[in-house]
């Protein structure tokens, strides 16, 4: 792996912001206002999320580009992962997603920058590897374990957002009781599925700022979910108390 000190002073950074994001979400004080959390705008949802997801695999692009890497298998399998992850995203706005309520483009543009920042962020670090170097990744036993973390985490999130389509129709305001997969345990299995998947790209990548990135996303997570399942409880009379946020029995 690629963990050296320098790296330590921008993950501590990481991890701080990370906490302010839970904090600013778990108590409400200043929550992203997508989802049942949206507060005004008049920008289309689904261009509105489109516009969220999809520059950050182009400015991954950008980014190797700039760096002035060769191709390597450890710099193909990270570029793939990480236009697998955001191109998932863009599908499933397209075709799995249902909204019903208008986003504001603030919301769009700090959610976008975040996730751009990310992009730019693993591939100027990805590039910085050589290209030997990145042949010879390919073959360690934590690149295929951080592989597989990673499409775990992908199948959970899209199988929990296709059983969350299936729940609303189309046009429908109203919320009911999540059910089937991880729904009978926790509220939000989907933000699980994508916590793993940025811890598996996490270790495929070798570095400690996209490790920070992924511990920026779970921290993140984490406060919505601890204040998605507190709106349920408020809002969805048949709401199950013993459901947790996250993570089954625990959180």
């Amino acid at each position: 792996m690629f963990f050296n000190a320098l790296d330590l002073t921008p993950f501590i950074l990481q991890l701080l912001f990370g906490l302010v994001l839970f904090y600013l979400e778990k108590t409400g004080r200043f929550q992203l206002a997508y989802s049942k959390f949206r507060k005004g705008g008049n920008t289309n949802p689904r261009l509105a999320m489109m516009l969220i997801y999809a520059p950050a695999p182009f400015v991954y692009i950008i980014a190797t580009i700039v760096s002035g890497v060769k191709s390597s298998p450890y710099h193909e399998w990270l570029l793939y992962a990480f236009l697998i992850h955001f191109g998932k995203r863009c599908f499933e706005i397209l075709f799995v997603h249902k909204y019903s309520r208008p986003m504001g483009m603030g919301t769009v543009f700090a959610i976008g920058t975040l996730y751009a920042g990310a992009g730019w962020t693993a591939a100027i670090l990805h590039g910085s590897v050589s290209r030997e170097a990145g042949h010879l990744m390919t073959v360690q036993f934590w690149t295929w374990v951080g592989g597989a973390i990673f499409a775990m985490g992908q199948m959970i999130n899209l199988y929990h957002h296709l059983l969350l389509a299936k729940l609303r129709k189309d046009g429908s305001n109203e919320y009911v009781v999540p059910v089937g997969g991880m729904f009978g345990w926790v509220a939000c299995p989907h933000y699980l599925g994508e916590i793993i998947a940025w811890i598996g790209y996490a270790v495929m990548s070798g570095f400690l700022p996209v490790l920070g990135i992924a511990v920026i996303m779970s921290l993140y997570l984490l406060g919505r979910a601890l204040r998605t399942l507190e709106w349920y409880k408020g809002n969805v009379s048949d709401f199950p108390a013993s459901r947790k946020a996250l993570i089954p029995g625990l959180l």
